[in-house]
């Protein structure tokens, strides 16, 4: 499920998915004793489209979309643009220019340990975000440097990033390189990289990272995660890589519609962040808590209904699905960032990727009651019954065939 996480339409913005300038990092896939396999770019797009990727200055690959309306571009050598080291500032950020507006997504293959996020366009990154991530489970065999992981891109010369880390980063060799609460800076130039990765079973989730004046990308997930965590000798098996891109601030909203994945009898988990103090959360009407700034919250989402979420202070939200044990035999974990219903637009392409190890896909649909009579996918009417919810909103699950739509 890849969603799209723009500004209203009606203010006619460039802050929008789509572009022809992006900026990406990768975050490390750690599963023991399995290299990853495969890192790759799809891009969505008029045929005759030219996509360029670059690292260092160099460029790696270029080609037209083509006919099929999208094309992968598998990134090799993957030493060129996979980062190796924590707490290392290194060459490895991903370029990638179009001669037309694209939608760019950006995919982590290994074997059993799969995740992909959409990429911003430059046009709509920031200087000032909050990280949400998931935490590693505690007790899991699994290497050290397999817990939060949060990856910075300059798209600038000289962009200083400060950050004040809620628990201790480490690096390879298990050695702390920045301890819990202190403040950390470093100095980036134009498509260098920087990685971290938490003290073990922690989280980085309520990190602020903001910059001198200049806009950078920011990359949060997991090196191997279960979900949902148990904190006694139960496993929701089985870990998988989580990898999504932060939105900036600028993006955050109030009201989130949390569409439970399809085939998943047993729901899936959402993580709430909040911006400011006396954030109070509701789902579906019923007051759940009230978060302090950058606190994060864990939601149970139910497979049978979609579920409002509303925050009284702009909120960032996560949906996450569970792993296999936990999800009837289907999947394993992957994150999606739900984009506010104040984000909405009013058309988007994406793509239903082609894997051998996936059976089935679909598409989630939000849109405000008055308007389901308008909604189209791939020029056709929907001839089904939405879901209504007591808020204005309706929601709908659609199976679709792979490719674009």
């Amino acid at each position: 499920l890849m969603l799209a996480l723009p500004r209203a339409v009606s203010a006619q913005c460039a802050d929008n998915t789509q572009g022809r300038d992006f900026w990406l990092t990768f975050l490390r896939n750690m599963l023991p004793d399995s290299p990853t396999e495969e890192l790759s770019l799809v891009a969505v797009g008029d045929p005759a489209t030219v996509v360029y990727v670059y690292v260092n200055g160099t460029m790696m690959m270029a080609g037209p979309i083509g006919t099929t309306g999208w094309r992968k571009y598998v990134l090799t050598p993957q030493a060129s643009f996979y980062p190796s080291c924590h707490g290392v500032v290194q060459n490895l950020g991903t370029h990638v220019t179009a001669t037309d507006n694209i939608s760019l997504y950006a995919l982590n293959f290994m074997t059993w340990s799969y995740d992909a996020t959409i990429v911003l366009p430059t046009t709509a990154l920031d200087t000032d975000y909050v990280v949400q991530s998931y935490p590693m489970q505690e007790g899991a065999d699994l290497p050290v440097v397999a817990g939060s992981l949060v990856g910075f891109v300059a798209t600038e010369d000289s962009t200083t990033l400060t950050m004040t880390l809620p628990c201790a980063a480490r690096n390879g060799s298990n050695n702390i390189i920045v301890d819990s609460g202190a403040q950390h800076t470093v100095t980036l130039n134009q498509g260098q990289t920087y990685q971290l990765h938490s003290d073990r079973f922690l989280t980085f989730s309520g990190m602020r990272v903001t910059s001198n004046g200049k806009p950078f990308a920011c990359f949060q997930g997991t090196g191997c995660a279960n979900v949902p965590i148990h904190y006694d000798s139960t496993i929701c098996g089985a870990c998988d890589h989580l990898y999504e891109q932060a939105l900036p601030l600028k993006f955050w909203g109030k009201t989130f519609v949390a569409v439970p994945t399809a085939q998943h009898p047993n729901g899936d988990i959402a993580l709430v962040t909040s911006s400011a103090d006396s954030c109070v959360v509701t789902i579906d009407g019923i007051i759940i808590d009230t978060l302090a700034t950058a606190g994060t919250l864990q939601l149970n989402i139910g497979s049978n209904a979609a579920h409002m979420i509303h925050t009284s202070q702009p909120a960032t939200v996560g949906l996450y699905m569970k792993g296999e044990d936990c999800a009837g035999g289907v999947g394993d974990p992957a994150a999606v960032m739900i984009p506010p219903v104040e984000q909405g637009i009013q058309r988007v392409s994406f793509n239903a990727f082609r894997s051998n190890g996936t059976q089935f896909h679909y598409v989630n649909l939000v849109i405000r009651t008055v308007d389901t009579a308008d909604m189209r996918l791939d020029g056709e009417p929907l001839d089904t019954t939405w879901n209504p919810l007591p808020s204005g909103y309706s929601w709908l699950q659609l199976p679709v065939r792979p490719g674009t739509h």
